[in-house]
């Protein structure tokens, strides 16, 4: 009986599916990403056995405290808490594998498991009622107010809602305030580019950015100029390429960080030798394995796979986070993330909306900046032949964008539209980044040098580095 839901008057099995629940605990301990996608939608309270609760509760906390989770180290953790012999023993525990073929459809046995757990708390609600209004001798107007508050009660403590202490909230108010005064109004992670910085403040933390462009603007150079700026500055990064592999990204990272050294190198030059004889071709591989390598391996976690999902970018960062400590993330580029649904009056308008959603979702809940690149509609080609940088109406299939971004910036070279000049500057080797919208501070346009072949950003007044 001990994996058989206990709760009055309520038809055994009814709102409960216990063959679901192993399914579920039998995934976590099969697959580590899976705990990742199980511990943002699932609570202890969305299981309905004491069993199933003390397993997801073993499994959560050596996810918490970033230990490896298979069958032993559950084990080991819920004898730990002296419920051994109430989940039935290990042999309960190396079982549940044997009922799960892979975890494929996790993401909808959770939200089943949410909607039985919702049930089941709207029946224990609906008994307590039922126990006023049945009492003959309790006052009407009496059994109204406890009605009321039973209510008010199931809404305030759901089991899926979560509330901060507003006291708790004016003390990080006060500690900030002191705190960021030595940070010179940089409260983010600086980009490294002096006029954009004192903009914006940095990328800060629970807040989604958007970088638009057209192709041929150097919306990946640019993020590549972002990611080491930040390495260079002590921060750990990590880059969803699903564009590019991953080995382009840190030729261009190579190639950047070389060129910031004083050398004259593109990409291109890079990556098929053009120019190198063996000798200087060696004393190059041996600067790239010393310097390069040493300066950026531990620093840069760059996921390349061509296909993925918003909820699997959100597992990853969630790992990358407890096992890498990293404090920015990128994404090149938003309308590339797989969109899975099976609805199919679904257009690419709503893909766009759900995946942006879920990316503000992941920078608000695992509090860490995420930098998303967009590419632009081809409606902005025709302004920048006006010399007219991008604006918010030139996002593509842009759904909810708008709305989502904390951050939005666009970039955009006069000289690729043959403009001669811009603002009285000329427009060779000009890369204009207009902010946009920025929820914490003002507007404006910033304007960089930028050569296309070094791939360098530089600050038209100073040097960054």
């Amino acid at each position: 009986m001990k994996n058989k839901i206990v709760t009055e008057n309520l038809e055994e099995g009814m709102m409960a599916d216990a063959q679901l629940e192993q399914v579920v605990l039998g995934a976590m301990l099969m697959n580590a990403e899976t705990v990742d996608v199980v511990y943002d939608m699932l609570t202890v309270n969305s299981f309905s056995t004491m069993a199933h609760k003390a397993i997801f509760e073993a499994i959560t906390t050596l996810f918490k405290t970033g230990d490896s989770i298979d069958m032993l180290t559950v084990k080991r953790q819920v004898q730990k808490a002296g419920k051994l012999e109430l989940v039935g023993g290990a042999g309960y525990i190396m079982a549940l594998t044997d009922r799960t073929a892979s975890s494929a459809h996790i993401e909808t046995h959770c939200k089943y498991l949410i909607e039985l757990a919702m049930k089941r708390e709207q029946w224990q609600l609906a008994y307590a009622i039922k126990e006023r209004l049945t009492d003959a001798t309790a006052d009407a107007f009496d059994v109204q107010d406890a009605i009321a508050g039973y209510l008010n009660e199931s809404l305030n403590t759901s089991l899926f809602s979560r509330e901060t202490s507003t006291a708790d909230l004016f003390d990080r108010v006060s500690t900030r305030l002191v705190e960021n005064v030595k940070l010179q109004g940089i409260t983010g992670v600086p980009t490294g580019i002096d006029e954009l910085d004192d903009i914006t403040g940095g990328f800060k933390k629970g807040d989604l950015t958007y970088i638009g462009g057209r192709a041929s603007m150097g919306k990946t150079m640019f993020a590549t100029n972002l990611v080491m700026n930040a390495i260079l500055r002590g921060y750990k990064v990590g880059f969803f390429s699903i564009e590019s592999a991953g080995l382009e990204i840190v030729n261009r990272l190579t190639a950047l960080e070389l060129n910031r050294q004083g050398e004259k190198l593109s990409n291109s030059q890079l990556a098929r030798s053009i120019g190198f004889t063996n000798e200087t071709a060696q004393k190059m591989a041996t600067r790239v394995t010393q310097d390069v390598k040493t300066l950026y391996a531990h620093s840069l976690f760059i996921d390349d796979r061509s296909t993925i999902t918003a909820k699997e970018i959100r597992a990853k960062t969630r790992k990358w986070i407890r096992e890498k400590g990293i404090d920015i993330v990128f994404v090149d580029y938003l309308q590339y993330i797989t969109h899975i649904t099976g609805n199919k009056s679904y257009t690419k308008h709503h893909e766009v909306s759900d995946t942006s959603r879920a990316l503000k979702s992941m920078a608000k809940d695992l509090d860490i900046p995420v930098v998303a690149l967009a590419q632009l509609s081809r409606d902005a080609d025709n302004d920048g032949k006006n010399g007219i940088p991008p604006d918010k109406k030139h996002f593509k299939e842009s759904g909810d964008i708008e709305q989502d971004g904390d951050l939005m910036l666009t970039l955009y070279r006069p000289e690729y539209y043959k403009v001669q000049d811009y603002n009285g500057r000329s427009s060779e080797n000009l890369l204009v980044t207009a902010v946009i919208k920025n929820r914490d501070g003002a507007l404006g346009q910033v304007m960089n040098h930028f050569n296309p072949a070094e791939g360098l950003i530089k600050n038209l007044t100073s040097n960054p580095f």
